[in-house]
């Protein structure tokens, strides 16, 4: 059966990606471009979900506008220093 990945497990695997695109503290990722990149880790829409909230609740990345869903995630210094 597969291991399914927690909310601070996920988070990471998308500071990762922040970090394959060399993206710097105040800077953003579209959400196709971060969601992607996600799934083609093997990662599924919930955990990429359960990832993004987690990661705007510990103040790592922000959401910086009103759309539902969300189009673009920016990294905070806290999150860039969380990077692996």
């Amino acid at each position: 059966m597969a291991t399914i990945p927690t909310p601070e497990e996920s988070g990471h695997k998308i500071l990762a990606i922040f970090g394959q695109f060399n993206i710097r503290p105040g800077e953003m990722l579209p959400f196709a471009s971060l969601h992607q990149a996600f799934i083609n880790m093997g990662g599924s829409a919930n955990d990429f979900k359960l990832g993004i909230d987690w990661l705007c609740d510990m103040g790592y990345v922000e959401i910086r506008t009103d759309k539902r869903p969300p189009d673009r995630f920016f990294l905070t210094e806290d999150g860039f220093k969380q990077r692996p």
